[in-house]
C-alpha cells in the first residue's frame, strides 16, 4: 500500500470560550487574556492548518458549551470560513457538552465542512488531485468495528467524540 503524505490537525476539548479555572486573583489585563484563552489557542489552531498547509483539521467534541455559545459559535464560524479560504476540510463529531443539535441549528457553516451528527454517519472520503488520501468517520465506541469503506488503501480515521467513550 502506497500513501501519499499529508497532513492534518486533531483539537478535541477546545471548550470555546469557556472560563478557566484555578488562576485566583489576577489584575484586569491577565484576566482579559484568560478569559479569551480559549479563543485565542483555536485561533492558533486555525492558523496553523494554514501555515502548514494540513488537508483537514479534525474537531473531536466538547468544542464549545451548547448553553453559553455566542462567542464560540461566531469564532467556529469564522474559523470555518478561513479555513474554507485555503481549502481546508474541517471534520466535526460533537461531544457533552455540544451535542449534535447544537452544531446544526444556529450555526451557518460553509460547505468545506462536515458534522457527523450521527454515529452511523457514512464515511467521507478526503480527495485530493483525484487520489484518496483517507477516509473519516465516527465509531460508537473504543471496541467499535470499523466499517470496510470503498476506499481500502487508503488511510482510515476513525472519530471518537470527547466524552463518547466507554
Amino acid at each position: 500500500m502506497s500513501l501519499r503524505p499529508f497532513r492534518f490537525i486533531h483539537a478535541t476539548n477546545l471548550r470555546l470560550d469557556q472560563p478557566l479555572w484555578g488562576i485566583g486573583s489576577v489584575n484586569s489585563e491577565a484576566r482579559r487574556i484568560a478569559e479569551d484563552a480559549t479563543l485565542t489557542a483555536f485561533q492558533h489552531i486555525v492558523h496553523a492548518c494554514i501555515e502548514h498547509r494540513v488537508a483537514f483539521l479534525l474537531l473531536t467534541g466538547n468544542s464549545f458549551d451548547a448553553a453559553h455559545a455566542y462567542r464560540a459559535r461566531m469564532t467556529l464560524e469564522d474559523a470555518c470560513e478561513r479555513l474554507a479560504e485555503h481549502d481546508i476540510e474541517v471534520f466535526i463529531v460533537p461531544g457533552e457538552t455540544d451535542p449534535s443539535h447544537s452544531w446544526t441549528k444556529g450555526l451557518h457553516l460553509p460547505s468545506n465542512v462536515t458534522t457527523f451528527v450521527s454515529r452511523h454517519s457514512e464515511p467521507v472520503a478526503i480527495v485530493r488531485d483525484g487520489e484518496v488520501l483517507a477516509t473519516v468517520e465516527p465509531f460508537e465506541g473504543r471496541h467499535a468495528q470499523a466499517q470496510r469503506g470503498s476506499h481500502s488503501s487508503a488511510l482510515r480515521i476513525g472519530l471518537i467524540g470527547a466524552g463518547q467513550h466507554e
